[in-house]
């Protein structure tokens, strides 16, 4: 992460986009994964918590930086024209 040389400081002011919904995989333990959306990079986290004595404490963190793929649009598609309306 530090030799990417990613300027993390905007982070907290970003909301993450969820890659699944939050998941119980035990009845102590939470998991959470998704990215933050910087530019020109994603930062893409996985995070697991433990609940311990009524909190939860972080218990597993991954952070790993990934490029934004480019999207090229497709050609537009066009349809029929809708029929013009019929006067009596």
């Amino acid at each position: 992460m530090r030799a990417s040389r990613i300027d993390l400081s905007n982070t907290p002011l970003l909301a993450p986009t969820y890659a699944a919904a939050p998941q119980l995989i035990q009845p102590d333990v939470f998991r959470v994964r998704g990215v933050f959306g910087l530019r020109p990079s994603l930062i893409a986290f996985d995070f697991v918590f433990l609940r311990e004595q009524g909190t939860w404490r972080p218990y597993g963190i991954s952070i790993e930086p990934q490029q934004i793929a480019t999207v090229q649009p497709g050609p537009v598609q066009v349809g029929p024209k809708p029929a013009a309306p019929r006067r009596n």
